[in-house]
């Protein structure tokens, strides 16, 4: 097989990030005795989406993200509330959040004792934790790695230095990124060196650009890159 390393990305890979996320929401301005509905979920992720990109960019810092995010959209919205108290009240119930994307159980399993399979993402140390926990997909997977821990996010080399780091066996010529977004985990697959696997179901995304090694659009498909000889999905 070429690769017997897979860097796996957790959310919109692995986790139903969208599902944790509506759970999380409603319970959150329920518990405030605040509205909700699809043009308050709209509004908190365009703050939200916004300020995940400037962190990924260094620009701000976790803990501005987790209160700006609120703070714009409770103002946005002209509803009352403590951001803070928002933010925490959210971050406790996407932590119990262990939806997974269709597939990814049995993909995991059918490559389980073949290569060694590593979480790598974004977010908060003791939420990503606790939903990996509680996905069921912890027997398959070796290390988990969280930018919260690391010091630095994807798609920072910095982030894949800590990873290399203290997995002194991975060789990166033998290493896949496999991920769904392309700034977070196919740049910075590629910035790390090592070929990349896109993950896009919708299959009518821009790549931008990026030399992208494979691009699929249901995870099943990894099965075939990974095991087969003839790498079919591969771009060139």
């Amino acid at each position: 097989m070429l690769y017997d390393t897979l860097l796996l990305d957790a959310d919109g890979t692995l986790l139903d990030f969208d599902t944790c996320e509506e759970v999380a929401l409603h319970y959150t301005f329920a518990q405030n005795g605040l509205p909700y509905d699809r043009e308050i979920k709209r509004v908190y992720q365009r703050y939200n989406d916004a300020l995940w990109e400037q962190f990924e960019r260094g620009e701000v810092s976790k803990e501005q993200l987790q209160q700006l995010r609120f703070a714009r959209t409770l103002q946005h919205l002209q509803l009352p509330g403590d951001p803070k108290t928002l933010n925490r009240l959210f971050m406790q119930k996407l932590g119990q959040g262990g939806f997974t994307i269709p597939g990814a159980e049995e993909v995991l399993s059918a490559l389980y004792g073949k290569v060694r399979m590593v979480v790598v993402t974004n977010g908060i140390t003791a939420t990503q934790h606790s939903r990996m926990q509680r996905s069921g997909l912890l027997p398959y997977i070796d290390r988990t790695f969280v930018s919260d821990e690391t010091g630095s996010q994807k798609p920072h080399r910095q982030f894949f230095d800590y990873v290399f780091e203290h997995l002194p066996q991975l060789d990166p010529a033998r290493t896949l990124m496999v991920g769904d977004t392309l700034h977070a985990d196919m740049l910075g697959g590629q910035q790390a060196g090592l070929d990349t696997c896109w993950y896009e179901p919708t299959g009518c995304k821009s790549d931008e650009g990026l030399k992208i090694t494979y691009r699929i659009a249901n995870l099943c498909d990894l099965l075939t890159i990974v095991l087969s000889e003839e790498h079919a999905y591969k771009i060139r």
